[in-house]
């Protein structure tokens, strides 16, 4: 029976030279490796949020510049003064996403050979770019 003990422990138990883990070590390590992963999604789902945000402004400031463009390329004598809006959808992320974009803003005239418009673009409730003022005066 001693021999059998004797057997048991020199097979399965640990020596000197033989070192393992325990199965608290592995458990802790495991709850380390959790928590890094946990840590590591939510660090990637803030990075994809701020890219998605940054797409919308930059999708924003863009409509905006092409209705400055538009103007700025329309005859002075053409662009009537009061409100306007248009709406826009706009695909983004290579059409994976689509977003509706809303260009508003007035158009008032200081003089008869001056407008001053005002350009605002929002999506989803949120003004991207607001009070972009710029004078357009006939040459």
């Amino acid at each position: 029976m001693e021999d059998h003990a004797r057997f048991l422990n020199s097979r399965f138990g640990r020596n000197a030279s033989e070192r393992g883990f325990s199965l608290i070590e592995m458990l802790i390590a495991l709850v380390i490796m959790a928590v890094s992963m946990l840590a590591l999604t939510a660090l990637t789902i803030t990075a994809m949020k701020t890219n998605m945000r940054t797409d919308l402004r930059n999708t924003a400031v863009r409509l905006c510049d092409e209705t400055a463009e538009t103007f700025t390329a329309t005859p002075i004598d053409s662009i009537n003064t009061g409100a306007y809006s248009q709406t826009q959808t706009v695909s983004l992320r290579n059409g994976a996403v689509s977003k509706t974009f809303t260009v508003s803003g007035t158009v008032t005239s200081p003089s008869s050979d001056l407008r001053q418009i005002t350009i605002n673009v929002s999506c989803d409730s949120q003004i991207y770019q607001q009070a972009v003022i710029f004078k357009h005066r006939s040459s």
